[in-house]
């Protein structure tokens, strides 16, 4: 389903803010959230979006932290403004089923990926990969957006994948400050920790060498271990060891069966999903 590109628009310089004309446009079955800015658009009976609407241009989409893979693909769409890392905690997204946990009170909050537009078009082209993925699944979605135009960032791409491959730059930096210590045993050392990437630097493209989420700050031993995988880690931060590495190497690595990471957030998933299928000796 395509809507009219043509809409005319308050438009501010940084991004679209009309989405909900698009959204409406659609018939979605429209809600009112608890509070007043937002609004819940059901795509189906089990795939919601939330609209945040506010005024000086500061419209946003958001879609449930678990659809990780769909967030990546959707995000990829020429015109799709998608954040730089990390997901959305907000109590308001009472639809989604993804559970955070607020830092200061411990009390469960849910979870979104936000993006932003350039315009109508980027809307309706990801409203289109949403819909295939509510109706018809991951496969169907993955169809959609393989049809339309990709991001290339040439401003920055050469020369901040050139800092990346080495180590240092803008990604390392983002690693850093999201990791702060040794991911697993955190050792705050930041002189000897290694900032990984966790799908591999040759096989990503220039967005996700970039894309803090696909980085890990580990200690020497636990990075080579990792990049050459002997070591993975699930979904849910459990260390996973490859039988390749001896009972003897893991004592004096000293890896065990206890490890796990301190923290994860769901931009992850799909990274480590990578890993383990394809670097992880299983």
């Amino acid at each position: 389903m395509t809507t009219n590109t043509k809409l005319v628009s308050k438009q501010s310089s940084k991004a679209f803010t009309a989405i909900d004309t698009v959204l409406d446009e659609r018939g979605y079955l429209k809600t009112q959230a608890k509070r007043a800015s937002y609004h819940s658009y059901d795509i189906s009976d089990n795939f919601t979006l939330y609209l945040h609407r506010k005024d000086f241009g500061c419209d946003k989409l958001f879609i449930d932290a678990i659809h990780a893979n769909l967030a990546q693909i959707s995000g990829a769409i020429k015109g799709v403004i998608r954040p730089n890392s990390g997901t959305t905690k907000n109590s308001t997204f009472e639809k989604f089923s993804s559970t955070g946990v607020q830092f200061l009170t411990g009390l469960p909050e849910r979870e979104g990926w936000k993006f932003q537009f350039k315009d109508a078009e980027a809307v309706s082209k990801f409203l289109d990969v949403c819909e295939s993925f509510a109706n018809s699944g991951m496969a169907a979605a993955e169809k959609v957006a393989s049809a339309f135009e990709k991001v290339v960032d040439r401003s920055t791409t050469r020369q901040a994948t050139v800092a990346a491959r080495v180590g240092q730059g803008k990604f390392r930096e983002k690693v850093l400050r999201h990791w702060k210590t040794c991911g697993v045993t955190g050792c705050d050392v930041n002189s000897i920790l290694k900032s990984s990437h966790i799908k591999p630097w040759a096989v990503s493209d220039a967005r996700e060498r970039l894309d803090a989420s696909n980085g890990i700050l580990l200690s020497p031993n636990l990075d080579s271990l990792f990049d050459c995988g002997l070591i993975s880690f699930a979904d849910n931060g459990a260390i996973l060891i490859s039988p390749n590495l001896s009972a003897a190497a893991r004592i004096a690595l000293g890896v065990t069966p206890a490890m796990r990471l301190k923290k994860l957030n769901f931009a992850v998933v799909p990274y480590l999903q990578y890993h383990r299928e394809h670097v992880f000796r299983s």
